[in-house]
């Protein structure tokens, strides 16, 4: 099972319940959460870490679990083997993706109209680009594509130091370096484009709106 809590930004928090649980990230992230200079920032980033403590409560960790988290060599988060989650956030959206034992990625993007996919054909591999510059719709398959990419990249743990051309999602399922990765597009909202990759093949989902403002 793979358990994916949705949030959205609706406006700045009230000074109190800002600080209500700001108090709950530990030193380190909020130091972090200083150097935000936007409000939109500082929210997405304190309510993709209270997610994060909200579903390490439920699978028995105390409230300081933050207080834990540790970082690997390509300075991706982790609390302990068993535990996989990953954080992603855009636009009004964050989203958090957890479970015990699948490993999983999970990315958002807002889509933006302005964004011009040509731009960017170099992260894609050919027969990717075939495709998508043939294809009616070319800006949401665009985003559908790219997330698909990240999704996967944040899986394997390495980060970019894999190149994106060398990550082909056309299909559901892609191996990078002997680990198979499977795909499931994530329908949030008809302005974002969201996937997640597991280790997983056909592994049940689970939803769960977080409103931090009530």
């Amino acid at each position: 099972m793979v358990e994916i809590y949705t949030s959205e930004i609706h406006g700045p928090m009230s000074s109190s319940l800002w600080e209500h649980y700001f108090s709950f990230l530990p030193e380190s992230e909020q130091i972090k959460n200083k150097r935000y200079l936007r409000w939109q920032d500082k929210h997405a980033h304190l309510f993709g870490k209270i997610l994060l403590q909200n579903a390490l409560i439920k699978y028995g960790f105390s409230n300081n679990i933050l207080n834990n988290l540790r970082f690997n060599d390509h300075n991706k988060p982790f609390i302990d083997d068993n535990i996989n989650f990953n954080i992603s956030h855009s636009g009004k959206y964050i989203v958090c993706a957890i479970s015990r034992e699948i490993k999983l990625g999970v990315d958002l993007e807002q889509k933006i109209s302005q964004v011009n996919p040509d731009d960017f054909k170099a992260v894609f591999s050919q027969a990717e680009w075939e495709f998508l510059k043939n294809m009616e719709g070319k800006m949401d398959l665009f985003y559908k594509l790219w997330t698909r990419k990240e999704s996967v990249i944040k899986a394997n743990g390495i980060g970019l130091t894999i190149p994106l051309f060398k990550v082909d999602v056309l299909s559901e399922s892609v191996m990078v370096e002997g680990q198979t990765w499977f795909i499931s597009d994530l329908d949030l909202d008809s302005n974002y484009s969201a996937s997640l990759a597991t280790s997983c093949k056909d592994c049940p989902i689970s939803f769960t709106p977080v409103n931090f403002y009530t």
